[in-house]
Parts: C-alpha cells; structure tokens; sequence
C-alpha cells in the first residue's frame, strides 16, 4: 500500500510522491516520506512517482542498545560504554567532534548546538552505522546512532578496506 508525502514538479505539473513498504512490521514509511524501523530483517522500499518506480532494498539490523541524552547513573536509559563496547567491540574508527557553545552543526547526520563533546564509532560489520558517545570517551554513553554518512568523508564506511 503506498503512502502519498506530497507533490513534486514533472514537465510542469505537479505529480503525487508514494512510498510504500514490503514489510511494515521491519520498515514502516509515514507521511512525510521517513521511515521507522521496527525490527530486524529485509525489506524492500519503493518510491513511485508519475507512474515511474524505484525499489530498494533494505537490511535492517537490531542492535541490543538503548540510546538517549541520559545515561543510566543519572536515571536514564543509554547505554554506557562499557555497555557498548561488550555488545559490539571495539569500533574499528573513533572520530572527535566537538561543536562550541554558540555553534550549531549536523556531523553524519546528527544535529548538535550549544557545545558538546562526541566520538563518533563505526564498525566495519555495520556499514553505514555511526554510534555517537557522548561525555568522556571512557565514561560516557550512547547518545545517538546515525545511519547517514559523512558527506566530508565519503569513504568513512567502504567496507573492503
């Protein structure tokens, strides 16, 4: 079943934007056109547009881990380090952000203000995944993941290497 998002111009008209979902119980796509996932597994996402389409294939995959701008010392639910560190190893890559108290910038698509200190990690084993740190690197939690990749470094996630 598709899901209309709105209307875009094709040779001057303006012509309906649908997404549909193969399997709404792994990926369910809302009304704006984003997405939720819901559980592991594969699905396929189809965009259709002017009675063209466009599928792609989807692997969604559940990690155990719990995320959030509170760690659990302080009542939250986000994981630790630790806690992610013996759920998913050592990240093969750590990357330092750090955005000023005045600043506001989306890194890997996470939007940040007002002066934080992160690393972003990546896995090998979850191209496309950036899992961001928040507080100390050895004392912190997981603050959010991303599956967007980084514009400025577009081979951050090249698996083969």
């Amino acid at each position: 079943m598709f899901t209309a998002v709105g209307f875009i111009p094709v040779l001057g008209r303006p012509e309906k934007v649908e997404y549909a979902s193969s399997d709404v119980s792994i990926v369910e796509v809302h009304g704006d056109g984003s997405a939720g996932f819901r559980r592991g597994g594969d699905a396929t996402i189809t965009v259709q547009v002017a009675g063209e389409s466009i599928s792609v294939k989807v692997r969604v995959v559940a990690i155990p881990l719990n995320a959030g701008m509170v760690p659990k010392e302080f009542g939250g639910k986000a994981a630790s380090v630790s806690e992610v560190i013996e759920c998913l190893g050592l990240p093969d890559q750590k990357t330092p952000h750090f955005v000023g108290p005045d600043e506001s910038r989306t890194i890997d698509g996470i939007y940040y203000s007002n002066g934080i200190r992160v690393e972003h990690w990546t896995y090998r084993k979850y191209p496309g995944a950036v899992f961001a740190i928040a507080g100390h690197p050895a004392s912190g939690w997981l603050w959010c993941v991303s599956t967007h990749r980084s514009r400025s470094n577009p081979d951050q996630f090249d698996v083969t290497r």
